[in-house]
This record gives C-alpha cells, structure tokens and sequence, in this order.
C-alpha cells in the first residue's frame, strides 16, 4: 500500500508539474541563429534564402530597452526559422503566441506558420492583402481551407495566438475570445517543430517583437499561463479621424503606413445631437484626430462645442479655423488666416527643444526648424493661453499646442477640455487643397 501511494504522490507531482509549464520565449535580442537551448531557433528549414535575403535586430523606436527582429524574403526564395520540441507525445497539443507587425514593403504576405505535433501538421499564412488569415494546405496546391481576416490595419502590432489541439488549429488576434479562423487539414506527420517564416517562395516579410510556445496545452487567450510582464502587449492605436471628404485621406495612409488603425467619420448631425453610443464610441478611441478637412461652421453652435470638448478621449487638432474662440474655443483669438504665397518657408521656433516630439528631428541654432511651405494657414494668438506651446511661427502663431485636461483652454474661457488636447495646425484650403 505504501509503494501504491507512493506511486501516486510521484506521478501527481509529474502531472502538476507538466501543467505548470511556463512559456518558453525568444523575445528577439539575438538573431535565430545565435539563440540555444532550450528555446533554440537556429535550426533553419528549406534553407535557400537567396541573395536578396535579410534578416537582422532592430531598435524597437517605441522602447529603447526592447528589440526587434525585421526579416524578408524579397525574391523566389524561402527560408523558416524552426524550433524543434524534441521528444513529445503524439497528439501534443501546442499554443503559440507572437506579437508581431507587417513592415512597409510590397510583399505578399508576413510569414507562414507551421506546426508539427507527433501526428498531425497544421499551417498559416497571414497575407497583406486584406489582412487575410488562411489556413492552407500547401501539399494540395496551397488550397485554402478556412480564412478570416486581421482587425484594423494589418501594418499595426497584433497579438497573433495559434492553437494546435490534436488535428485542428484555431487562430485568435490580440487576445480576443473569438478565433477569426479554424479547421483542419488532416495532414499526417510525425515531425514535431513550429517553424515561421516563408515556406513557399513568395514575397514574405514583417517585423517580430517576441514569440512564445508552450506544449502543455491548447490554450485559448484567458487560459494557461499568463504572458510575461517583461514582454510589450502593445497592438496598435485605434485612431478616429473627424473628416466629411477624402481630403484628409493622405494623412489617414499616412498613419496606417505608421502601423496605426484608422477609421473615418463625421457625424450626420452635430454632436449634441447624436445618441450616446456615438460618444462612447469617440470615447473608446485611443486618439481622435479633427482633421483639417471639416467645414468650422459645423462646429459653432454652443451646444456642440461643449461636446466636443466634453470628450474624454485625447483629441488632436488639425483645423486652425476649428480652434477659434468662435467655435470650439481652444485659443482666445478668431484670427485664422490664409499665408497663400509668404513667407517661402515658415521656421517654427521650439519653446522645449527637449520635448520628445522633437527627439527625431534636427533642430537649426537649437531651437528651430523649417516647418512648412506655402500656401499654409495659421491662427494669430495675441492674448495668454493656459496651454503649453511647444512650437510658434512669428511669435503669434501657435503651430503645436498642448492643453491639460480640466484647466481652461485660457483664463475667462469657461471651456475647458475633459481629456488631454493637442493642437498642430496645417494646410491650406484656400489655392485648392494643401494638405
């Protein structure tokens, strides 16, 4: 009886600890072929990159204590970093979780995963082309077999978690509940590895934060180990940008290109008027953008300007007509102008040149720089603000602006803003469309 239970306590102790199992993680400080056990990517699969091949560490610009790892495949090449698990049972049920972001490049997709577990072989492609998630078969002429789609902009950070449980594989994003693809392709293969990069000899690129895998269950998000504090969760912005015409379009590319979700909207009446759902719904954002685009007669009466400035979510000010006391009141002055043709080249003078919005940009005398050409407009303050301006052109004109939440936008104003603001002015609407 003792040797029974003995028995029992040790392989209770096993299972426990078989079902503590921690991630295993490669958080991108050293290229593939320099990590070892016993997470060890060094092994390379259908190793024939081809000269155009690259693959190397990057600063993350966002954290400077974090790294990335950029790779591509710009030719017919095609090369998959691959870790091995060694000596699972059949049927192992694996999770992969990998934070990662499509680079700027024409390419046709970020990477293909694949998933070997003793029995069966599961793979992945994720595609730039509408943000497609497909489960394929590549021995059967790459045939689709489920798809869903990436949420948002498929150049932002996303939390991608694969889930291999005996034969079927599902594929969660950003740690929502719901998979956006699942099925199974029957593949019979005694394998076991996970291997990511290009297994076809497309066009394959992006750019890594971290990966993690652990062999001790099929995990969806919410269940098993909880990822490591050490590692950035991050996935991108979700930016609604105030506009009634595709004007503003080209800062809208601009910032999906960033890695940003964007999405376009102008309410069909004025903001006071519109239902609840749609303040939440600006609220939810993590930034609002009023885009140089609107109409400033849309935002005069009395009534919307306290909506607007009753957002708590930050808002971002791109219209100087908008800012006039006259409309949303973020500076005491209604002198919005047109520079149509002078000066050639307006210089902002930077009031902090030790402000991180300055960190990239090289700064003439210490405290100025060429801000912008003609036509441009601006709007002339004469009076004190309670905000801070962090750059002005001729002294009176306030090019960015930041205004603290529940302080007056200026003394006597009586408005005030219920979350942070910022105002950075530009264009001209008045020789056509500068913007």
């Amino acid at each position: 009886m003792k040797k029974i239970f003995t028995s029992l306590v040790i392989m209770l102790f096993a299972l426990f600890q078989f079902n503590a199992q921690e991630w295993l993680v490669y958080d991108m400080d050293v290229l593939p072929e320099d990590t070892g056990d016993p997470f060890d990517w060094s092994s390379l699969a259908d190793n024939s990159p081809g000269p155009e091949y690259y693959h190397y560490i990057m600063a993350d610009q966002a954290n400077s204590d974090n790294n990335l790892l950029r790779f591509g495949h710009p030719g017919t090449s095609k090369t998959m970093y691959r870790w091995q698990m060694g000596a699972v049972p059949q049927d192992t049920s694996v999770t992969v979780l990998l934070r990662m972001k499509g680079d700027d490049v024409d390419f046709d997709r970020l990477c293909d995963i694949n998933i070997r577990n003793g029995k069966w072989r599961e793979e992945i492609q994720i595609s730039y082309s509408d943000g497609l998630v497909e489960i394929k078969n590549t021995d059967a002429g790459s045939v689709a077999i489920k798809e869903g789609t990436v949420p948002g902009t498929i150049h932002g950070w996303h939390l991608y978690r694969i889930v291999l449980e005996v034969d079927t594989i599902s594929v969660y994003i950003d740690e929502n509940s719901d998979p956006v693809t699942k099925g199974s392709c029957g593949r019979s293969d005694s394998q076991t590895y996970v291997k990511i990069g290009d297994g076809t000899g497309d066009e394959v690129g992006s750019i890594i934060d971290w990966i993690m895998v652990d062999t001790s269950g099929a995990y969806a998000p919410g269940e098993g180990a909880a990822i490591p504090d050490s590692l950035g969760t991050n996935t991108e912005a979700n930016i609604i940008l105030i506009t009634d015409d595709d004007n503003d379009d080209e800062q809208v590319a601009f910032l999906e290109n960033q890695g940003f979700d964007v999405t376009k909207f102008y309410p069909d009446n004025n903001l006071s008027e519109t239902g609840q759902d749609t303040i939440d719904m600006l609220n939810a954002a993590d930034l609002v953008i009023i885009g140089r685009s609107p109409s400033s007669s849309d935002f005069r009466d009395s009534a919307d300007r306290v909506a607007w400035n009753a957002l708590t979510a930050p808002v971002l000010m791109n219209a100087q007509y908008i800012a006039r006391s006259s409309r949303l009141n973020w500076f005491n002055s209604t002198d919005a102008y047109h520079a149509n043709e002078w000066p050639p080249l307006a210089y902002g003078v930077v009031s902090d040149p030790a402000d991180p919005i300055f960190a990239n940009v090289t700064l003439m005398d210490g405290d100025s720089l060429g801000w912008c050409y003609p036509a441009h407009d601006f709007i002339g303050v004469d009076s004190a603000t309670n905000g801070t301006i962090l750059a002005s052109y001729d002294v009176r004109n306030p090019l960015v602006a930041r205004f603290a939440a529940n302080v007056e936008f200026y003394d006597g104003s009586v408005d005030m803003p219920a979350g942070p603001r910022t105002y950075f002015g530009f264009g001209n609407d008045k020789l056509g469309i500068n913007y």
